[in-house]
């Protein structure tokens, strides 16, 4: 019997969960081992017996980069890091080297290895600082707290270090769990916007409890700060009073709630406001500032204009320069607001949609107030973002105000960033959606985790300093490979997917590991995710014969490794969930294949069925509504022939 002694450095409520999350993990390693808790004021380099866990003065302070140092030896050395966070990683770090993995999130992802530790054992010699400072996750679908603390839980034990909450409460995406709105075994629960303030309070206790970079907001600013704090799709809502309405953007000669066809252009949510107007611009600034000011554990406040795309105001004022111009005008006058203030809140602004096409009249005066964020949420994925030919130059289209077509070739969403960066010096790093709902269109999840793992690892290439990812909280059915290898490549952009795969597929399934790696592999190449994006026509001619080679392989593979697994751990159950979930995916293709109307409500609605009546067993790794609400329209495209650079978002 051993006693391992953890000496942290300081109170830091940070550091403290750290020496907790060490003492429980060794423990579970080994029932048997004596764990020693101590605290210190402060280092002290004289006592020699103990694992020093803290900022010992080893590594220079920084609040940004989130070096780690681990040098212990036989159970005695220092675990610290350039900041509080930097600690809880390198306290991961530690575990992650003993055997412990983090495969998913939730607490059934995590892989604690029962071994008897020897004081040898426990040697570890660790110095990295990660390739990217931005390593986050940004709440989206549908959720209730255990999804979303599962994510904060999961951030720093795979070396992130970020989390978003998209506007002031995340009461859109609760709204959509609680309401189950399309699960018919269940109903309504009911919850009130208070409810959802004091959900989303607990989840905040989290974040800064792990000392997680705090993002928040983003669009919400073209109505709040005008005292409105719900959205509506309704034009007689009489809280769109015609003292707000004013301050809408004129289109079509009027000033109204946005109603128009295109994706994610309805509603208050994707109203753009006439930000040629100073009334109003102050308005939306002064709620910022305000915001600011309250939220001092805000780490920082992203501005973003309304949703959407083609809404901007067509006022002869607003029609003298670009939306981006506007958009740069008003990010210069938060900034003195900010300043004369005394607030030192980083500021994200976003490249996304009509503001892909940078600004021609109004540079940034203060990049160190503001981060870039490019959104290229119209791109494709079959294509990595750096997979396009450099020596063919890019011809971009030309700005022409409420008539764009989004880009979806990688090619001109690069250029588009390219062109804000010619004056804009600044940090910045990308938001994308390689897992917001891409991934539904890859049930192996093979080829969607090599294209994100790829396009962290290359994001230098663009001037990005990382990503914050747009995402489910629940994607890791029927693996987390693809969130696995997004952490690994943010930290270490040399990291090599083959690599990453083979480790995590042991990890998850050990010995089994690679058979199971081979069978997703071949589910993801036979259902072919670029034939799902209508980015590849000719495999529409063998589509049913792959369909059929599915089948096949799942009923050999259920045979040979998942029955006779699946009662052994997660990973293995949620493999058998998945094996039927892959055949009625199937009989679903199938039926559109077929054109008979029918035919497709009775496979669709068996898929409905199947996924809401398995969701207590499976909500914690797939979000079912989100699914429900995306899969359909993403088939019907397919199989509509629609223009495959129509985007739809």
């Amino acid at each position: 019997m051993i006693t391992i002694t953890l000496a942290k450095i300081g109170t830091n409520p940070t550091v403290s969960y750290a020496v907790d999350e060490l003492a429980r993990c060794l423990k579970k390693m080994d029932k048997g081992l004596l764990i020693d808790q101590r605290t210190y004021e402060a280092y002290d380099a004289s006592v020699e017996s103990v694992i020093w866990v803290g900022l010992n003065g080893s590594l220079e302070r920084s609040e940004r980069d989130d070096e780690i140092l681990i040098d212990v030896k036989d159970g005695k050395g220092v675990i610290t890091g350039a900041n509080n966070r930097a600690v809880l990683i390198a306290a991961y770090r530690f575990l992650r080297e003993l055997g412990c993995a983090w495969v998913r999130p939730g607490a059934d992802g995590e892989v604690i290895p029962e071994k008897k530790l020897e004081l040898d054992a426990l040697t570890v010699s660790v110095r990295e600082t990660p390739s990217y400072v931005h390593r986050g996750i940004c709440v989206e679908g549908s959720v209730m707290n255990e999804h979303i603390i599962n994510v904060i839980e999961w951030l720093p034990r795979v070396g992130m270090n970020a989390y978003f909450v998209q506007n002031f409460v995340p009461e859109s995406f609760y709204r959509r769990w609680f309401r189950h709105p399309y699960n018919p075994f269940l109903e309504d629960e009911n919850k009130t916007s208070e409810d959802f303030a004091h959900m989303w309070k607990a989840c905040e206790e989290e974040i800064l409890k792990r000392g997680l970079f705090y993002h928040a907001v983003g669009h919400g600013w073209t109505y709040h700060p005008f005292g409105i704090h719900n959205t509506t799709t309704d034009p007689d809502d009489p809280m769109l009073t015609p003292e707000y309405k004013k301050h809408f953007a004129m289109i079509n000669g009027k000033r109204e709630l946005m109603q128009a066809p295109p994706p994610g252009a309805r509603g208050l949510g994707a109203t753009q406001l006439c930000y040629s107007n100073p009334e109003t611009r102050s308005i939306m600034l002064n709620g910022i500032v305000d915001y600011c000011i309250d939220h001092p554990d805000v780490d920082i406040v992203h501005f973003w204009l309304a949703d959407g795309m083609n809404n901007n105001c067509e006022c002869e004022e607003c029609r003298k320069m670009l939306p981006s111009d506007y958009y740069v005008m008003m990010l210069n006058e938060l900034d003195e607001m900010l300043t004369e203030k005394g607030v030192k809140t980083k500021i994200v602004f976003l490249v996304y949609v009509d503001l892909l096409w940078a600004p021609e009249k109004i540079k940034i005066k203060n990049p160190d107030r503001f981060l870039l964020m490019f959104a290229p949420i119209s791109r494709t994925y079959s294509h990595a973002l750096n997979d396009y030919d450099k020596s063919e130059k890019v011809e971009l289209q030309p700005y022409e105000r409420n008539k764009l077509i989004m880009p979806k070739a990688v090619g001109p969403n690069a250029a588009h960033l390219a062109q804000w960066q010619e004056d804009f010096k600044g940090d910045g790093f990308i938001f994308d959606y390689h897992l917001m709902w891409d991934h539904f269109l890859d049930p192996g999840f093979t080829t969607c985790a090599q294209i994100l793992h790829r396009d962290m690892r290359e994001l230098e290439l663009f001037g990005l300093n990382g990503s914050v990812s747009c995402q489910q909280q629940r994607c890791a059915f029927p693996t987390g490979l693809p969130m696995y290898a997004m952490a690994k490549a943010l930290w270490d952009k040399n990291d090599k997917f083959e690599e990453t795969s083979r480790e995590y597929y042991a990890l998850a399934f050990g010995e089994d590991g690679p058979a199971v790696e081979a069978y997703l592999a071949k589910i993801s190449e036979l259902f072919d995710s670029k034939f799902m994006r209508n980015d590849h026509p000719e495999a529409h001619r063998n589509v049913l014969e792959r369909m059929d080679a599915i089948v096949a392989l799942i009923d050999d593979f259920k045979v040979s490794h998942i029955d006779a697994k699946k009662d052994t751990s997660a990973s293995w159950k949620y493999l058998w969930f998945h094996a039927d979930y892959c055949k009625i995916y199937v009989d679903v293709i199938r039926a559109y294949t077929s054109g008979d109307e029918a035919k497709i409500e009775a496979e669709s609605t068996k898929f409905t069925e199947f996924i809401f009546k398995n969701e207590p067993d499976l909500h914690t790794v797939h979000d079912m509504p989100y699914f429900n609400e995306v899969f359909p329209r993403w088939l019907k495209r397919v199989y509509s022939n629609k223009p495959t650079d129509e985007v739809d978002f």
